[in-house]
């Protein structure tokens, strides 16, 4: 027993959000779960029994990308750097950063700048500002009247009409608020840079 309180408009679900959420394995990158599975001797990763099964592309791109960083080798077997990589809790690009600013360099050690702009890559929250993204959503033509809005025969909106205002509204917030995020993420691992850089 209880209350379920929505937090969207019955326009957003019933015109934006999708009758069920993709599967985990088709909007995450799969570097990390090849690489474990080639360190584990499970080399024919296209046959294996996935609940969901794995987009081709996806795979093809994922293994040139781990043989790029040296992860596998010609016949795309797990190396001895792969199978290294594969125990760190990130990607595994992130992990060939980490392993390189390891070696020791006539400037000194780069592994504290090494682990704060790993730190920033690997962040869930994008800390880059898009250069041809707008700072603001351009305001629409008929917001000034969309409170009061009426048509020609002076009746007032309909209930579908209001809704999708408060569809925009409410979607125009989102953005404002992700942009606000990203920049205040993107300062705070600024500073965290500029403290490893300026020693």
């Amino acid at each position: 027993p209880g209350h379920c309180y929505r937090l969207y408009t019955p326009a957003v679900f019933g015109n934006l959000m999708q009758d069920f959420t993709q599967p985990e394995i088709c909007n995450t990158p799969v570097d990390s779960l090849i690489l474990l599975m080639k360190s584990m001797g499970i080399q024919n990763i296209s046959n294996f029994p996935f609940p969901t099964a794995m987009q081709e592309d996806i795979l093809v791109s994922a293994m040139k990308h781990l043989r790029r960083i040296e992860a596998l080798d010609g016949n795309y077997r797990a190396t001895a750097l792969g199978k290294e990589l594969a125990l760190y809790p990130l990607l595994p690009r992130y992990a060939r950063m980490l392993h390189l600013a390891r070696k020791p360099f006539e400037e000194g050690s780069i592994l504290g700048p090494m682990v704060a702009i790993v730190s920033c890559l690997s962040n869930l929250t994008d800390i880059f500002i898009h250069v041809d993204e707008p700072e603001e959503d351009p305001p629409e033509e008929d917001e000034e009247r969309d409170d009061n809005a009426e048509d020609e025969n002076g009746n007032a909106a309909s209930n579908e009409e209001e809704a999708e205002r408060r569809s925009r509204r409410w979607l125009k917030k989102q953005r404002e608020d992700e942009r606000k995020k990203r920049k205040e993420t993107y300062e705070k691992y600024k500073k965290v840079i500029s403290k490893y850089s300026n020693p």
